[in-house]
């Protein structure tokens, strides 16, 4: 299967996304990490081999300003050389293979379904999974009338009952195979219920399947500058070669260059997007809360403080026992995204971890981390020249000071 294949990694620096060179079989970060034993090994090298005083101070000379310019390049910005990132995923899938140059356009907003893949013109069969804690469900009826749902798991997070009658699935031809209604105890609100799902994903479900992930809110967008696309488009989009869809994703407007008085000028008039999908690593890793109310009043149902150990992001991963990923990573907003069973099952392992972690408490920090990171589990790796095309893109990147939401995200 897809996800047990062997690929071949490519490793990552935080100054950019080419890995640091070798130097005749010296490694170049450990040269500027040590620059003081490295200089007199060579200062050592110099005298014993160069018998002309001349030529002995101009080797000193060099390797000065050779390890002055490895120590500025370490410590020079708020970035840390001495951070590999192995992938912008962590997934176990294979990287996705593109093309240079191959639907940028689509890939710096999220968009997957514009890349060349094998899909039939057979509509996929779709799992729906949906947290509920006690909004109606009334629209979901017609809201799956045209696609072909085999089944529909609602996990029920506050206590209240859900009926088949309740659902309005209104045309018999639309009734799933399968209707399961699980309850499980309100902790971690939509990304335990989601978490919990994949981490009990049987063996033999189909991995074709594509799962489609939604809370009981789905029908109230209130995150700015966020586009929600449609569930044909979203399951379209996951059926492709990247076996994922983000369902909430920024919004695109025209981007078109005129001139007046000879200078050119850049002015929105409403095919690409201000700011990214993707989000640079090393900036939101540092990202933390201190608290949160949501856009739907809802009273926490216990005394857990919103923070507890894991402060930040960063610390987050390591809870999840996976690095993260960099050095720019994907980051889907608002509870909604799709993916088939094959890049569900792939992070199984990481998602088991995560179930523990929301289980400490209803409204708390861990789960705006978990938000933060179903894309970067579930969407294979990107190639190394994808990540260099939209590094190269980008014009910075929101802070966490001045957008504390959506910190990190790639501005173009």
């Amino acid at each position: 299967p897809p996800y047990s294949q062997q690929c071949t990694s490519t490793t990552f620096t935080t100054t950019g996304s080419v890995p640091l060179p070798k130097k005749k079989g010296r490694d170049i970060q450990a040269f500027q990490q040590e620059p003081a034993r490295m200089l007199a090994a060579h200062l050592r090298f110099a005298l014993r081999t160069h018998k002309s005083l001349v030529a002995s101070l101009f080797v000193l000379l060099f390797i000065i300003v050779t390890v002055a310019v490895g120590v500025l390049a370490t410590r020079s910005g708020d970035r840390d050389t001495d951070t590999f990132f192995k992938s912008t995923s962590a997934s176990e899938l294979c990287p996705l293979v593109l093309l240079p140059g191959d639907g940028l356009r689509g890939i710096w907003t999220g968009r997957f379904a514009t890349l060349e893949s094998n899909v039939t013109a057979a509509p996929p069969r779709v799992s729906l999974v949906i947290a509920f804690c006690d909004e109606s469900l009334k629209w979901l009826g017609a809201y799956i009338l045209d696609h072909d749902v085999v089944s529909i798991t609602i996990y029920s997070k506050c206590g209240k009952l859900v009926e088949r009658e309740t659902l309005d699935l209104r045309n018999e031809s639309t009734y799933p195979p399968a209707l399961e209604i699980i309850s499980l105890p309100n902790v971690g609100r939509v990304d335990h219920a989601f978490a919990f799902h994949v981490s009990n994903l049987k063996l033999t479900d189909d991995l074709d399947v594509v799962h489609v992930f939604m809370k009981d809110t789905h029908m109230d967008n209130h995150h700015d500058g966020l586009d929600t696309r449609s569930l044909g488009e979203t399951i379209h989009d996951a059926t492709g070669p990247a076996g994922y869809a983000c369902g909430r994703l920024p919004g695109i407007i025209v981007k078109k260059r005129v001139r007046r008085f000879g200078i050119a000028q850049k002015f929105n008039v409403g095919l690409s997007s201000a700011w990214s999908f993707w989000h640079d690593s090393h900036s939101i890793k540092q990202f933390r809360l201190s608290s949160y109310s949501s856009h739907t009043p809802r009273t926490p149902n216990d005394k857990v403080p919103f923070k507890g150990s894991v402060a930040t992001f960063e610390q987050w991963w390591h809870v999840l026992e996976t690095p993260i990923p960099g050095p720019i990573m994907p980051v889907c907003f608002g509870g909604f995204f799709a993916a088939k069973a094959a890049n569900l099952r792939a992070g199984r392992a990481v998602y088991t971890k995560m179930v523990k972690a929301l289980e400490r408490g209803d409204n708390t920090l861990e789960g705006h981390f978990a938000e933060r990171s179903h894309a970067a589990i579930l969407l294979p790796a990107i190639p190394h020249h994808m990540v260099k095309t939209i590094q190269e893109r980008a014009v910075g990147h929101w802070s966490c000071e001045d957008n504390i939401g959506y910190c990190g995200a790639l501005q173009d």
